[in-house]
């Protein structure tokens, strides 16, 4: 719901105007691994645009020893970085 983005977004705000001698704004960026149940609003759209990233990558490839198959990409190391600006 619209309460939950503006709570979350609340929480874990962080990004600060920067300087015009810096390269870049600061703040924080958050990581929601491709595996990991999402907690709050934020982390469940970051999921929502990470798969739909990847689900053109939902297929299996074979990798030509004893027709074994493997995901296109690795679960195990995959996820969503998200910030809130």
């Amino acid at each position: 719901s619209r309460a939950s983005f503006t709570n979350d977004c609340s929480l874990v705000f962080t990004a600060r105007t920067k300087e015009d001698s810096d390269g870049y704004s600061t703040g924080s960026t958050f990581f929601l691994p491709c595996l990991m149940k999402p907690r709050c609003a934020l982390e469940e759209l970051a999921r929502t645009i990470f798969r739909a990233h990847v689900d053109s990558l939902e297929g299996w490839e074979e990798t030509g020893k004893d027709g074994e198959k493997k995901l296109l990409y690795d679960p195990e190391r995959s996820g969503a970085e998200w910030w809130t600006l």
